[in-house]
């Protein structure tokens, strides 16, 4: 059984609109039916999942190979009203001949493995191991413990100094998110980030973060006086970036810490300024206004 999750698919349906979305999903059951074999079953499990019954696949080796087929024949563009999308897509994998009973054991463990590859950064396949139900576990309680962390303040941040190589003076600070978890320790951004994008507790994370460092700065610039005034530069993640109320959310962060706007900077990854230039309405003129 193979499982498949098109990875970040949520902002396929928020920028080309959810009818597009439907349309596109429609198109890429299409083309996994013609990239399998007439005796194989295909079905969607849920929003944007699709799991495939294999009959004749008797090896690891086997499934390994067609789900790297699958990976390559939906990593080629999808036409919508004269637009390209493009998408990437998690899988996982597991061999029913490993002493299954029931089907919903086969599906919850070939998700398991989904999640695994999507944990090693998206674009993947990984074969169940039993391991990954003790890893599957821990990420569900790091997720639900997550929910709880703000309102018990246990997230924190870290600000690492920007400095003038002209003057060799600090002009700012970038705001580095940590977690320090009342059991685990402290927890670093690359374990705790990619569930809260997951699960879409990014936005509160990612607002929380804004507001502190704009906090924080405020206080150094009344203490520390410099021409020009200090800066934060704060992340801001994929699906923050595609928020319709971003602009209301700086705005809103900047009226209640009192600061200069000139002084927050928002630092987004290469992908989502190519995501930005292909917008009709891109965030970023509209935060520069």
């Amino acid at each position: 059984v193979l499982f498949l999750d098109l990875d970040r698919f949520k902002s396929v349906n928020k920028k080309f609109g959810s009818k597009r979305g439907d349309r596109l999903l429609a198109k890429i059951a299409s083309r996994l039916k013609t990239s399998i074999s007439s005796r194989d079953f295909l079905a969607r499990v849920g929003g944007n999942e699709f799991a495939i019954l294999l009959s004749e696949v008797q090896s690891e080796e086997q499934a390994s190979w067609t789900a790297h087929h699958l990976q390559v024949q939906l990593n080629l563009p999808f036409e919508i009203d004269t637009q390209e999308i493009c998408l990437t897509t998690s899988i996982g994998i597991v061999l029913s001949s490993a002493g299954y009973v029931w089907s919903d054991d086969l599906l919850r463990d070939a998700q398991t493995a989904m999640y695994h590859a999507k944990s090693l950064g998206r674009a993947r396949y990984a074969l169940f191991q039993p391991s990954m139900r003790v890893q599957a576990v821990t990420l569900l309680q790091i997720e639900t413990d997550l929910r709880r962390a703000i309102e018990r303040q246990e997230l924190r941040l870290h600000y690492q100094p920007l400095v003038s190589l002209q003057t060799g003076k600090i002009i700012g600070f970038e705001a580095l998110a940590r977690w320090q978890h009342p059991k685990h320790g402290l927890i670093a951004p690359a374990e705790f980030i990619p569930i809260a994008e997951d699960s879409g507790l990014i936005t509160s994370v990612g607002y929380w973060a804004m507001l502190q460092a704009c906090y924080q700065l405020r206080v150094w610039q009344q203490r520390f006086l410099t021409d020009p005034p200090l800066m934060v530069s704060v992340n801001l993640s994929s699906r923050q970036f595609a928020q319709p109320n971003l602009i209301n959310q700086v705005e809103c962060v900047l009226a209640e810490t009192g600061l200069d706007a000139q002084t927050l900077k928002l630092e987004i990854t290469e992908s989502m300024v190519m995501e930005d230039i292909e917008a009709r309405s891109p965030p970023s003129n509209r935060l520069k206004r």
